[in-house]
């Protein structure tokens, strides 16, 4: 992901400054807006999907995978 060349990047340009942040901004938006984060970084969703085992976009169920 190359959140610095892109001004318009999904992730906020914070997540550019070091690998912590860009994990922290990622679990933000994971949580967020999982609907725009999964269609705008289906690979990385994917990988926050089996990091923290869970789905957020699911409500009423977050567990259900």
């Amino acid at each position: 992901i190359n959140i610095k060349k892109n001004s318009n990047h999904f992730l906020r340009n914070y997540a550019a400054t070091n690998i912590q942040e860009m994990f922290a901004v990622s679990t933000e938006y994971f949580f967020e807006k999982p609907l725009e984060f999964e269609k705008q970084l289906p690979k990385l969703y994917s990988e926050m999907l089996k990091t923290f085992r869970q789905n957020p976009k699911f409500i009423d169920n977050p567990l259900s995978i």
